[in-house]
């Protein structure tokens, strides 16, 4: 997850971004800022928590695929 933008607040938990384990408990929760990248499993569960700021918040996500290490082949172009 790459944050472009996020708004200024000075509660933690406004525009925060959470983690859960898989019962839904939260394990973690990250106050992003300008430029963060967030490198995390796609099968972790998580969402972005709701701010009280009239900016907004934007961000990209993004999945990468990694090919099995000694599996890779470069392509031809």
């Amino acid at each position: 997850m790459y944050y472009f933008s996020v708004p200024e607040t000075k509660e933690y938990r406004d525009g925060a971004i959470a983690f859960y384990d898989n019962s839904g408990k939260e394990i973690w929760c990250y106050k992003p800022r300008e430029c963060d990248l967030l490198i995390f499993p796609n099968y972790l569960k998580h969402q972005p928590l709701p701010t009280i700021s009239s900016m907004y918040r934007f961000a990209l996500n993004m999945e990468i695929i990694c090919e099995p290490f000694g599996q890779f082949k470069a392509r031809e172009y």
